[in-house]
């Protein structure tokens, strides 16, 4: 978390960007990294909450609780991730693939491979398991230079970043083995593709 409101996080699979009204980047803004248990402690119903921190902790109090975590020591980098070449790019409704990737868990487990196929307009999602197999196509909104693709990604994170994003998506990409990076509103967001 950076005192100018932005927030990066990662769990070494995806990465979240958060840059409210697209701040500029400062050149050493000051930062702290904390664990996601310590987010995850934070109980609170208010759209903003205060967060004390001193040079090595962080604090979060209020009627019922007080949590501590010491923080994570170091300069760490991962913005860096946000800033790659991207040659590609295609926008889709939140709703058409939201339904889909809902299907699709209903039928495979969660850590199944969603294969992701653009090609003619068109964005191939599929699956298949020892029991079922399931397939579908979304049109792609015009407009955007989009590139022929295939790849896939774990049904778990794709669907957790697709959750987290508003109406429309848009997805940007180099190649099948880079990492895509997903965009919605002032969110990004890092998924990495695996092999097929």
């Amino acid at each position: 978390m950076q005192e100018n409101g932005k927030v990066l996080a990662t769990d070494a699979y995806k990465a979240y960007l958060y840059n409210p009204n697209y701040l500029p980047v400062e050149d050493k803004p000051r930062q702290y990294v904390m664990p996601t248990w310590f987010i995850d402690a934070i109980q609170s119903n208010d759209d903003e909450v205060e967060i004390k921190v001193s040079p090595l902790t962080a604090m979060y109090e209020n009627e019922d609780m007080t949590v501590y975590t010491n923080l994570i020591i170091g300069d760490i980098q991962f913005e860096r991730l946000f800033d790659a070449t991207i040659s590609s790019e295609l926008r889709i409704n939140k709703t058409d693939i939201s339904k889909e990737l809902s299907i699709m868990s209903s039928l495979v487990e969660k850590n199944a491979v969603v294969k992701f196929i653009v090609n003619n307009r068109n964005l191939t999602l599929s699956t298949v398991s020892e029991l079922n197999a399931y397939e579908t196509i979304i049109a792609i909104e015009n407009g955007f230079n989009t590139s022929d693709i295939l790849t896939g990604f774990t049904l778990e994170y794709l669907q957790t970043i697709v959750g987290s994003c508003e109406d429309f998506i848009i997805i940007t990409y180099t190649d099948a083995l880079r990492p895509f990076q997903v965009k919605s509103g002032n969110d990004r967001f890092i998924l990495l593709p695996v092999k097929l």
